[in-house]
């Protein structure tokens, strides 16, 4: 018997992602078409007067963005999703074809509005949202959501609506420093080399200045500047400001 993942939003209540509200999982009624990914860096366009270009200057590298539109259908023409939290949301992620209930558009609308975007008291603020889909696996906080009706009953009762929402990814200070001290040239590194490396341009890489390749010579021990063994491991110390 066939069976379709369904993309979920599992909400949690720190920054951490470790206490899952297991309550308030939602599952999309049909997954959406496309996302999209966003990632940019922040730099200075400060440039002098008179003058025709710059040296954009670094500021800072902000979080990715994730965009994503899906659609509520109450017409009964799409399975409605399982209900109950958690074990509802996976039962939606796995939802068998052919399934007939209806939809309350209006109900599953503010349920989403309940999981990712209403302030949550014990926490003073919204939840923090994981979204789970395929190869999927994205961390953060909803930003915007914008919901479009396209189709009604003859009361006015919306039968049909999409709904796009964006959200920002967060991660807590101490994987962000983490992170960046792993990548950091002042924190000493071991590197293996590999098929066609040169001291010269692990200089290069690591402090964007190959004039150290000598400095990185003396101390791993070797005489060379040029053919380096792969699989050898050196040391890339940092350097002093």
């Amino acid at each position: 018997m066939a069976t379709l993942t369904k993309l979920m939003l599992i909400t949690y209540e720190d920054a951490a992602y470790k206490k899952a509200r297991t309550d308030e999982a939602f599952s999309v009624q049909v997954n959406p078409e496309t996302f999209t990914t966003n990632q940019t860096v922040a730099v200075s366009r400060k440039q002098p007067l008179g003058s025709s270009g710059t040296n954009l200057r670094y500021l800072n590298t902000p979080s990715e963005r994730l965009e994503f539109e899906f659609l509520i259908d109450g017409t009964g023409a799409v399975p409605a999703p399982a209900s109950g939290g958690l074990l509802g949301a996976l039962a939606a992620g796995f939802q068998l074809l052919g399934t007939e209930k209806k939809s309350d558009v209006m109900e599953r609308i503010e349920k989403l509005r309940n999981t990712v975007f209403s302030y949550h008291g014990p926490i003073h603020q919204p939840r923090f949202v994981q979204l789970v889909w395929g190869t999927l696996l994205f961390q953060g906080r909803l930003t915007s959501m914008n919901t479009r009706y396209t189709l009604f009953q003859p009361d006015g009762t919306p039968l049909r609506a999409f709904v796009k929402c964006g959200f920002e990814g967060s991660v807590t200070d101490e994987k962000r420093v983490q992170k960046e001290g792993a990548e950091s040239p002042d924190l000493t590194h071991e590197r293996n080399v590999q098929q066609g490396d040169t001291l010269t341009l692990l200089a290069f890489r690591q402090y964007n200045d190959p004039a150290l390749a000598l400095e990185l010579a003396r101390v791993n021990d070797l005489d060379t500047l040029r053919s380096l063994p792969p699989g050898q491991k050196l040391r890339l110390p940092p350097v002093e400001k």
